[in-house]
């Protein structure tokens, strides 16, 4: 799992600055046991249903306490956490949330990210972030900080902001790696809007794969970023070549 002072990384069997757009940390409190939680969930779930089919296989995450667990993920549409919410409740995973502030100020996806308990990212959300990874939680974090523009996508991922390295290198904190693909084609960039299709051949389809990376406490932090970018190219490389 470890070795060196590098990162590194390896697929599974089955599927503005420090924390990028938002940072989830796991809770001890089941979904099911939040009626507000579980009634956004299902509104999500059906409002994806018009937009596009989710392909994502079950997984079982079992942190360990003094390291956590740090889910990071790419960035392509303003879908992404919707489908995001429909995957970590498929994984049993109910997260607090630290998000961009603006973030609470949107019309839906305030209102969603305020149903999992929301906070505003702000200096203190990274000291947050490694108390919650010591305790065994789970913090889930989108590197890219935005959503970026195609053009700027090298190998389909944007630059990735320094966070991710530090957080992981400082308690030695595994990274799982999860990569989407076609939530862009969902929701543009560049639209206000969500497409919509009713017809099940019409719908996009988002394929959402995972990878694992080791990390030594006290790695570099930059080689740390670079296996992060190199795995998430990996994934989204792989989920393009289906389709």
């Amino acid at each position: 799992m470890r070795s060196g002072g590098r990162a590194h990384s390896r697929p599974t069997s089955t599927p503005r600055e420090l924390c990028g757009d938002l940072v989830m940390a796991h809770s001890s409190i089941e979904p099911s046991r939040s009626l507000l939680y579980r009634s956004v969930y299902w509104l999500v779930k059906g409002a994806i249903w018009l937009i596009a089919e989710v392909d994502v296989e079950k997984l079982e995450l079992e942190p360990k306490v003094g390291e956590g667990l740090i889910i990071a993920t790419n960035h392509r549409s303003y879908i992404d956490i919707f489908v995001l919410l429909i995957v970590l409740r498929k994984w049993g995973i109910s997260p607090h949330v630290f998000v961009r502030e603006d973030f609470l100020r949107l019309p839906v996806i305030g209102h969603v990210l305020r149903s999992m308990r929301a906070i505003p990212a702000t200096t203190r959300a990274a000291r947050q972030a490694r108390e919650l990874l010591r305790a065994g939680s789970i913090v889930v974090l989108a590197p890219e900080g935005g959503v970026p523009r195609p053009e700027d996508r090298i190998d389909g991922v944007g630059e990735l902001k320094s966070g991710v390295g530090h957080m992981a290198a400082k308690l030695g904190t595994p990274i799982l790696l999860v990569g989407a693909v076609n939530t862009d084609v969902a929701w543009p960039r560049d639209r206000p809007f969500p497409k919509i299709g009713v017809l099940s051949g019409s719908r996009p389809i988002v394929r959402v794969a995972t990878q694992y990376v080791a990390v030594r406490r006290g790695a570099d932090p930059g080689d740390v970023v670079r296996e992060v970018r190199n795995g998430l190219v990996n994934i989204l490389t792989r989920l393009e070549q289906r389709g």
